[in-house]
């Protein structure tokens, strides 16, 4: 009865509860990114193989040279935090003895040279103005294509990142903003896929390109049109909203798959395998979750009141984020601050599946508002670095960048006021967001949290990104 209510209650909403209601619309071929012949190979392989030839032969890595290679001595940043090629050369295992003379920029780019229609084959793709990947959303999971698109993603952006910076430093502006840039596309390439998976690629390869902006900024090799065509890109940047689309999503599979196995009594096989593996020597036992003891007992009513609670709890999430998108910090979302399983009231504890995904929950959010933080400071940054270029110099405060600079400044993502700036000197500044434990300390930045329970103190600084 709980589930038929909520379900009422949140449908008459306009809200969708299973997956395939939120199943992206369709795009002509001739405006897809993904219908292109590069991704049309993974599209046709029926056979589930996850060899894709073509876009595997764009890795510009050497797996027989990385077998040898040895990055020890090396950083991946020098003193000034700009990107170290060499240890990049050696570590894609690109240096041998026939180019130790040459520079690291150079063997890189002919790294990626040997390949070069493979790549100008993705930047024409990159010119198609919609993305949908043809996903079983049916059965998401089980179709073996789902990762496939997002792992060419991940391979082509730190890869594109490295080129970039390569372009940088032989003098090649033209061509780094355009590597630049295509990670944006690629990243923009997944904006409307309804799950968390590609949400957290998308907050992995955004990144990537705003720390080679930054890059390219403190060494001053950008035009003023370069840096316009980062701001217009940039400004489309949304995460909070996609962030709101793969919580619908999550639900709506979570919601999807618990119907499917109450429906088909599924539920009832998996109490019998667990008895069974339950009585089988230790050595025989499986470790799948299902298998856990606790799960024995539960029954299709307990199902549908996860279904009923998730739903629930994981709308007053997405309420909270479409209600004020620009106010994203720990005291909003205070009740997403689970420290300890065992501190769980009992009632709680009866609605275990969503008590331990909070804390993937909370970082998920938490990440978002953070790379939409670099964003907002992307802009900013190359409207202060126009302004020095016509100017001399930077300004005392941001209004000074409106109109003319940029059309209107965004506000912190994590307080809903302005981003803090400090002029240091006439070519120095400092750039920051508070961060989401919601206070200001003063541009120190984030230190890592000692455990997932745990909020990071410090603020989200322009310049400060995070080193793996």
């Amino acid at each position: 009865r709980e589930w038929a209510q909520v379900k009422k209650e949140l449908e008459a909403r306009g809200e969708k509860l299973s997956l395939v209601e939120l199943v992206p619309p369709p795009i002509p071929d001739e405006e897809n990114f993904f219908a292109t012949p590069l991704f049309q190979e993974v599209i046709t392989l029926l056979d589930g193989s996850k060899e894709f030839p073509r876009i595997k032969e764009m890795d510009i890595r050497s797996l027989e040279g990385m077998k040898g290679s040895s990055t020890r001595g090396l950083k991946a940043t020098d003193s000034k935090g700009f990107t170290n090629l060499e240890y990049w050369t050696v570590h894609n295992g690109l240096r041998s003895k026939e180019n130790q003379g040459q520079s690291a920029a150079s063997v890189i780019l002919e790294a990626f040279d040997k390949k070069r229609e493979l790549w100008e084959e993705l930047y024409k793709a990159a010119e198609r103005p919609g993305a949908r990947f043809p996903l079983h959303y049916e059965n998401v999971t089980g179709d073996p294509l789902w990762m496939s698109h997002l792992n060419a993603i991940l391979m082509f952006s730190p890869q594109l990142r490295q080129r970039s910076v390569a372009f940088m430093e032989e003098g090649k502006p033209k061509e780094a903003a355009r590597d630049i840039l295509l990670i944006i596309r690629l990243s923009d390439a997944l904006s409307n896929e309804t799950l968390m998976m590609p949400s957290m690629i998308r907050n992995a390869c955004l990144p990537m390109a705003i720390s080679a902006i930054w890059e390219g900024i403190e060494r001053h090799v950008w035009t003023t049109d370069q840096l316009q065509a980062f701001e217009d890109h940039l400004a489309k940047e949304d995460l909070p909203a996609s962030m709101v689309l793969s919580l619908r999503g999550e639900r709506g599979l979570f919601n999807q798959h618990t119907s499917d196995m109450i429906a088909s009594h599924e539920w009832e096989k998996v109490k019998k395998s667990a008895k069974a593996t339950e009585a089988a020597p230790e050595d025989d036992k499986k470790r799948d979750w299902y298998f856990s003891p606790v799960l024995m007992f539960c029954t299709e009513n307990w199902l549908r009141g996860e279904m009923t609670y998730t739903s629930r709890k994981e709308q007053d999430i997405i309420d909270k984020l479409e209600e004020k998108p620009r106010e994203i910090n720990s005291q909003k979302f205070s009740f997403l601050e689970v420290r300890n399983l065992q501190d769980l009231t009992m009632q709680q504890r009866s609605h275990m599946l969503y008590y331990m995904a909070v804390g993937s929950l909370k970082a998920s959010i938490t990440k978002s508002a953070q790379v939409q933080a670099q964003v907002d400071m992307a802009r900013i940054a190359c409207a202060l670095e126009r302004y020095k270029m016509a100017k001399g110099e930077y300004p005392e405060n941001l209004n000074a960048l409106v109109p003319d600079y940029i059309e209107k400044l965004p506000n912190d993502v994590a307080s809903a006021k302005s981003y803090r700036y400090r002029l240091n000197t006439t070519d120095k500044f400092t750039l920051w967001s508070i961060g989401f434990d919601g206070v200001d300390d003063n541009a120190t930045p984030v230190k890592k949290a000692p455990n997932i329970t745990e909020i990071e103190k410090g603020d989200w600084a322009w310049g400060v990104f995070t080193k793996k």
